[in-house]
This record gives structure tokens, C-alpha cells and sequence, in this order.
């Protein structure tokens, strides 16, 4: 194997440990400013702008746990409760984007805190 090689499968390795370790940090921070800016766009009346905002930040802050139910329904045949509530909260945003905006991103911050916790816990036994 050449040395341009090993560094790109070092590097590859590197980001795929940072994304496993802070990845639903990330997704989570930019989903919230999305939502932000989804909300100060339709403070100021750019309805045009306001709902692709909304979607992206929908599609970034719950990509994580809809993939994640869609891997349990397909592996283990189980309908997973992260897919039914991706779905359920797709389904209501269509009729009030910023009300469960709010709520699904409460939870799924409460969700990545509790998570993050259990693991500095887990970590420090």
C-alpha cells in the first residue's frame, strides 16, 4: 500500500471517529440555526426563504434517527419509535412548521445531552 494511500485511510478513520463522537452535536447546532434563521425569515415576511429553512433544518436535524429507525425496520423487522416520530413530526410540519420544529428540536437536544452523558458516564466506571 503507498503512503498517499495509508494517510487517506488514516484521515478517512479520523473523521468517521469525530463524526461517530460529535457528529449528533453537530447536526443538532445546525439544525438549530437553521430554525433560526427559518424563524427571523419569517419574522421579516420572506415567506420564500422561511420554508426551505424549515426543511433543511428538518432534513439535518432528524436525517440521524430516521436512518437509524429505517436500519432497525430493515435489519430487525421492527418498527422502531425514532421512525415513528420522524414521520409524525413530518407530518404535522406540513401544518404547523413552527410549532413542532420547536418541540422536535427539544427533544432531540434532550436526546444527544442524555446520550452524551450516559457515555461520560459509562466511560468513567
Amino acid at each position: 500500500m503507498s503512503g498517499v494511500a495509508v494517510a487517506e485511510s488514516g484521515l478517512d478513520r479520523s473523521f468517521r471517529e469525530f463524526w461517530e463522537r460529535h457528529g449528533a452535536v453537530l447536526t443538532t447546532v445546525l439544525s438549530a440555526v437553521l430554525a433560526i434563521a427559518a424563524w427571523q425569515a419569517g419574522a421579516r415576511g420572506w415567506s420564500a426563504m422561511e420554508i426551505p429553512l424549515y426543511v433543511a433544518a428538518y432534513g439535518i436535524g432528524g436525517y440521524r434517527k430516521a436512518w437509524e429507525g429505517l436500519q432497525t425496520l430493515i435489519q430487525e423487522r421492527d418498527l422502531d419509535v425514532d421512525l415513528l416520530m420522524v414521520i409524525a413530526a413530518s407530518g404535522v410540519s406540513a401544518v404547523r412548521p413552527r410549532t413542532v420544529f420547536s418541540l422536535a428540536f427539544a427533544t432531540a437536544a434532550i436526546d444527544a445531552m442524555l446520550k452524551r452523558s450516559a457515555v461520560i458516564l459509562e466511560n468513567s466506571v
